[in-house]
């Protein structure tokens, strides 16, 4: 698959974004089953480093429980 589309895995976590050779690549959102989200790059299923999960307060993490990414000084 290539182009946008959206994969929902029976674990109850769903991938919406770019695919590239059937693999997440580009711009994207992953769920997980328990509400966490990610939401941003991926490379060949890959996402991107030096992320950490953010709480509901962190101002930067507007959907609630998601991954943001650290910042490099």
């Amino acid at each position: 698959m290539n182009g946008i589309g959206r994969l929902e895995h029976p674990s109850g976590a769903v991938y919406e974004g770019e695919f590239k050779d059937n693999m997440f690549h580009g711009l994207g959102t992953y769920s997980f089953p328990n509400g966490a989200k990610y939401i941003g790059n991926f490379n060949e299923n890959n996402w991107g480093v030096n992320l950490h999960r953010c709480s509901t307060l962190d101002a930067n993490c507007p959907y609630g429980s998601c991954f943001c990414a650290l910042k490099v000084p």
